[in-house]
């Protein structure tokens, strides 16, 4: 495996880190964070847990991983990364989790590529680039990871500068959704219906919409609402309300909670952002941003709030307080008014992370 033999400095630190935990925990683990699309036999589709290393339902701790790693086993190194980027049952500790990713990842492990590309979008543990998040996401894309495959589409199409680069977006996103993927199949809901990057179809847009919401994909209901209400107005000869531009969610992006490593995709944990305004409908919350003309620095993510489901609208990126309290002076005077509130930016993912495994 890449990367030679474990220190003896990074033995006695997973020694002391270990703690035991089943492989059917991992799993379940991984699939609630990351997402991966499970095949028939539960397993994910684009690799065997482990390969033939252990027993699938024997006890294994971190040093134990660490071993199986040294010995050449992509997925145990892979496990150990995911644990270090998720904190869970150790310190969380980004560059610890690159270095087992990459190791991974240089084995051809498309879950590894994956995790690499969201480190280096998120800039955790390494400098950010989207250039390089990019280059893995499509190494695991072409290996037919649905979430890799949807991270790529998604990148591209927000950084397409032509029709022919978003129609090579909506390819990739279409190989995820054809693999069930609710959030991919949104997206080509919301480019069929607004011609972006494929060709103008409602049918096309109700359907995807339809199947997202099949899996209680929340955006894709009220979009499927709205689209199915004004074609009904049409064909009976009414005026109907203009079309909400929506916009395709970004990266990382999650089925029904928002994955906050998409809903703020890009943004730094130790800079501020400005919280405006909050909605009961994404409808609502993307009006905002056009009416105040918020574009390109607003973001929406939803949280869930006493029960039910809101749309957060924050804007802005800032290195401290300071700076983002100054530019609530430039809001318009509407927004001021709202009060907007500056927040950490590690504070908002943390607080989505701990909703999401709630």
């Amino acid at each position: 495996m890449p990367g030679g033999n474990l220190s003896q400095h990074r033995r006695m630190r997973l020694k002391g880190l270990a703690r035991p935990f089943t492989i059917a925990d991992m799993l379940k683990r991984l699939t609630l964070v990351a997402g991966i699309v499970l095949g028939a036999s539960g397993l994910p589709a684009a690799a065997q847990l482990l390969g033939n290393a252990v027993q699938p339902d024997l006890g294994y701790d971190l040093l134990e991983l660490s071993r199986l790693a040294e010995q050449g086993d992509s997925r145990a190194a892979f496990f150990i990364g995911r644990r270090f980027a998720t904190g869970d049952g150790v310190a969380r500790d980004y560059g610890e989790a690159v270095d087992w990713f990459k190791r991974a990842a240089d084995d051809d492990l498309a879950e590894a590529q994956y995790w690499l590309g969201i480190m280096h979008a998120q800039g955790h543990g390494v400098p950010r680039s989207n250039e390089r998040a990019a280059a893995w996401f499509r190494r695991a894309a072409e290996q037919g990871l649905a979430d890799a495959q949807h991270a790529y589409g998604t990148l591209m199409l927000r950084e397409a500068a032509d029709d022919r680069r978003r129609k090579q977006a909506a390819d990739w996103l279409r190989k995820a959704a054809r693999q069930g993927l609710a959030k991919a199949q949104y997206n080509l809901g919301v480019m069929h219906e607004f011609g972006r990057g494929v060709t103008l179809n409602l049918a096309s847009a109700k359907d995807w919409y339809r199947r997202a919401a099949a899996q209680g994909f929340e955006a894709a209901e009220a979009r499927l609402k709205s689209l199915t209400e004004r074609v009904a107005a049409a064909e009976q000869g009414r005026k109907a309300p203009a079309p909400t531009q929506a916009r395709p969610r970004k990266a990382e992006p999650e089925a029904v909670r928002i994955d906050p490593e998409e809903a703020l995709d890009g943004l730094v944990d130790n800079r501020f952002t400005l919280q405006l305004v909050s909605y009961r409908t994404f409808d609502r919350a993307v009006n905002a941003v056009r009416r105040f003309r918020l574009d390109p620095d607003a973001r929406i993510y939803s949280m869930q709030s006493r029960g039910r489901l809101w749309y957060v609208v924050i804007y802005g990126e800032f290195p401290d307080q300071a700076a983002a309290t100054k530019a609530i002076e430039s809001l318009p005077v509407a927004l001021r008014k709202a009060q907007p509130r500056v927040r950490g930016i590690g504070a908002i993912r943390r607080q989505l992370t701990a909703q999401g495994d709630g």
